[in-house]
């Protein structure tokens, strides 16, 4: 990585305290002369990182194999040279991975490895600030990494993901676009590409003002999931949740019984869709579509308009459907052309609805807030 920190201020932030200026200024050539080439020796190893972080982040699945691998990697290039600011290099990035895999002692012992060797190396900085105990220490350190380089994108988008995790999306998006823009600006697109969708799910959070994040923002949901999302997110299921300590399972039981779940072309009333989606083991377009259908009814007060879109296009002679993949005969129909037009759910582009697609937790969210706001 081409480095924006000034590693002569770091290293004076650090051990200003500790070593004479004669000494400070000798450890600040040896790094500025060395920098290329650690650069180039740990490039490889800055790409492997990049990709288990930001799956981890992002809630993509990260091989543990792979990271073991990596580890072992880097315990080779290591015994293979002696170079103080490369080693710093190699021990934090191993500290980093460690901590992935929430090996918390050895991680913390890779750190004190690499502040002996070079204490300024900016990965050995963010791996001190991964090891705060909480998020605000965290944010301390990064805030007083930045007041020496208000410019240095790896603290700026560090900063946006503590900022994500403690929910305050709009300063998360603030801080992870300025890094996008410097690492941009040097030809270090990776990152925009391997954190980009954490920025735009930190940016959906902050327009639609959700107030829970997930863990796995991309995880597919189910019934019972869709259900809680919505009370925790929402009023519209208030009259069901008068008894704060009810269970997810009850809440799903007086949501059957009150016919949430029922598709408006049910026409035997039999349950049988009811029963679909209780026991799917993810939560389609589709099925999202009729439960948020049932919930904008419900909430308006109109129970006509369960059946208003059938009602209405079977009248036409030619008995076209509005969406092309949305057939007048699917028992959801009116449900997928409702929460189209009151633009709870979009078409994915413009044309279809692709109803089959699963819809994972920040999308559902997304589309129950849009929910409660087109029902008042």
């Amino acid at each position: 990585m081409k480095k924006f920190l000034s590693v002569a201020i770091f290293a004076g932030l650090l051990c200003l305290t500790f070593f004479s200026c004669a000494s400070l200024q000798e450890d600040v050539l040896v790094q500025t002369d060395s920098e290329n080439s650690v650069t180039r020796e740990t490039s490889s190893f800055e790409d492997s990182f990049i990709d288990f972080d930001s799956a981890v982040l992002t809630g993509s699945v990260a091989s543990m194999k792979e990271m073991d691998r990596f580890i072992s990697d880097v315990e080779s290039k290591l015994s293979a040279h002696t170079e103080p600011a490369l080693s710093a290099r190699l021990q934090a990035f191993e500290g980093l991975v460690l901590l992935l895999e929430r090996k918390t002692k050895k991680s913390s012992e890779c750190y004190e490895k690499a502040k002996a060797l070079q204490s300024g190396d900016e990965y050995v900085l963010l791996l001190n600030s991964r090891l705060q105990k909480n998020t605000s220490d965290s944010l301390n350190l990064l805030n007083e990494y930045l007041s020496f380089d208000s410019d240095n994108p790896l603290f700026l988008l560090e900063k946006g993901i503590i900022l994500y995790k403690n929910k305050e999306y709009g300063e998360a998006v603030a801080n992870m676009d300025n890094a996008f823009l410097i690492f941009d600006q040097k030809n270090e697109t990776v990152y925009r590409e391997k954190y980009g969708s954490l920025r735009d799910n930190a940016w959906k959070f902050h327009s639609t003002g959700a107030s829970v994040i997930s863990a796995d923002p991309g995880a597919t949901i189910t019934c019972e999931r869709m259900v809680m999302l919505t009370m925790e997110n929402t009023g519209l299921l208030d009259d069901f949740t008068l008894d704060s300590k009810i269970t997810s399972a009850a809440l799903v039981k007086k949501l059957e019984a009150a016919g949430y779940f029922s598709a408006a072309g049910d026409i035997d009333e039999n349950g049988y869709s009811s029963k679909e989606m209780i026991s799917s083991s993810e939560i389609t377009r589709t099925l999202c579509a009729r439960f948020l259908w049932n919930v904008y009814v419900r909430e308006t007060g109109n129970m006509k308009l369960l059946n208003a879109y059938s009602t209405r296009f079977s009248r036409k002679a030619n008995g076209e459907t509005p969406v092309a993949d949305v057939p007048m005969n699917s028992i959801d129909f009116d449900a997928c052309i409702g929460v189209v037009e009151k633009e709870i759910i979009n078409l994915t582009d413009g044309l279809l609805f692709e109803g089959d697609k699963p819809v994972s937790e920040l999308e559902f969210i997304e589309y129950v807030i849009r929910c409660e706001q087109a029902a008042k």
